[in-house]
């Protein structure tokens, strides 16, 4: 029995920008025709989706789509049709995924196409809000960890950004794997988040204990070898003291540990694993 007719409407949001560079949303509506479901593809009923601003640039620089970018990644939904190749997944499975940037499918939308290698089965006790809200972070935790970082058991990893979907996920993963775990917060709302964390983490660092600094205590923890890894969603570039010469502007609001800080803590050998391309250590050594 098919679950959808020959030709479904669906209707997504999408993302254009004006010419002086500001967002308009629209609405789009489009038939989907069932001779147009890929051999390795299922079409989705999505339920809820995740909206993170921070995925526009790159969708901007890969998509082709006269400048409309589809909005939403990660979905959660249940499975209205298969295609013939795909022998994993049924009508009415209940599904989470990452739509690839590069597909032009839309997440805020009724419906989706996507391959079934992009996609699990929801766990029966996730709702579908939960499971799209987190499946973004933990794909990138697991890639941070296991592709980038190869931590192993034994070692012991620095998270800098831990107070997040994406640093609760990495810590849990990284303890699941046997790695000892260190984090570091700067608010009392962040170091009260630390001390409850499941598992726990083996050292809370409270950045704003100025007696103490981050290295001395990551070399206290490791015997004075340094960190295996560091997990880092941001640094400054530059130390307090010098952002203190600058403008009141240029500073962040936030505590957070410079880059001097954060290569000290490391053992030799160690991983530096980050998402910002401006903060790289060949720069770091040549002005050393």
């Amino acid at each position: 029995m098919k679950v959808y007719t020959e030709k479904t409407l669906n209707r997504k949001l999408l993302l254009n920008y004006t010419e002086e560079k500001k967002k308009n949303y629209t609405v789009e509506d489009e038939i989907f025709d069932e001779s147009e479901l890929g051999a390795d593809e299922v079409l989705v009923k999505i339920n809820s989706c995740s909206l993170p601003d921070s995925q526009h640039p790159l969708l901007k620089k890969i998509q082709s789509l006269d400048n409309a970018l589809p909005i939403g990644q990660d979905i959660s939904g249940s499975i209205i049709a298969v295609g013939k190749d795909v022998q994993t997944f049924e009508i009415e499975d209940q599904v989470t995924g990452v739509i690839p940037a590069n597909s032009g499918e839309c997440g805020c939308a009724n419906y989706c196409r996507i391959s079934h290698y992009d996609i699990v089965k929801k766990a029966e006790n996730v709702s579908h809000v939960d499971a799209c809200s987190g499946i973004g972070d933990s794909v990138k935790a697991y890639t941070a960890l296991f592709y980038q970082a190869k931590i192993q058991s034994g070692e012991t990893l620095l998270i800098l950004d831990a107070c997040t979907g994406y640093g609760t996920i990495a810590n849990q993963l990284a303890q699941y794997w046997g790695a000892k775990v260190i984090v570091v917060g700067s608010t009392d709302e962040e170091i009260a988040f630390l001390q409850n964390l499941e598992p726990p983490a083996s050292q809370v660092v409270d950045l704003r204990n100025k007696r103490r600094s981050l290295a001395s205590i990551c070399l206290e923890e490791t015997g004075g070898l340094g960190v295996d890894c560091i997990l880092d969603n941001k640094v400054e570039l530059y130390s307090e003291e010098y952002l203190d010469t600058l403008q009141t502007s240029k500073k962040s609001k936030k505590i957070l540990p410079t880059k001097f800080e954060v290569i000290s803590s490391l053992a030799v050998g160690g991983r530096w694993v980050h998402n910002n391309t401006i903060y790289n250590l060949t720069h770091q050594i040549q002005n050393c």
